[in-house]
């Protein structure tokens, strides 16, 4: 995936779930890097990928299972996420671990009146 479908699909995330939180729908967004499934044989995957970087399908879907438990989650860097926060949000999954992808700074003025519009607050 590169940078700018990647970007796409975080900004997505946090568009629509900000708002659909406020319903009662928790949206996020999970990034993987190379997730080991059947979908190539071994051959196949090592041929273009390094064996390093694999990961296990098992550390994904312990990730998602997180997410669904609803409770709150820490990452390899320590950032804490309380389960009534956790939506809106970017992971990414690397090695055995995750990632909290943080939101962007809002810095200027300008900019917070387009994200209350984006999220539908006036």
């Amino acid at each position: 995936m590169t940078n700018d479908l990647l970007d796409a699909l975080i900004g997505f995330t946090r568009s629509v779930g900000e708002k659909l939180w406020e319903e009662g729908v928790r949206v996020n967004a999970l990034c993987p890097g190379v997730v080991e499934t059947p979908l190539l044989d071994d051959e196949t995957f090592s041929a273009i990928f390094p064996r390093e970087i694999f990961i296990a399908l098992d550390v994904v879907t312990g990730v998602v299972s997180q997410l669904l438990s609803g409770a709150d989650m820490v990452d390899a860097r320590g950032i804490r996420v309380a389960g009534d926060e956790m939506h809106s949000r970017a992971v990414h999954v690397s090695g055995k671990s995750f990632f909290f992808i943080e939101k962007p700074e809002i810095h200027d003025k300008q900019t917070q009146i387009t994200w209350a519009a984006m999220m539908g607050h006036k």
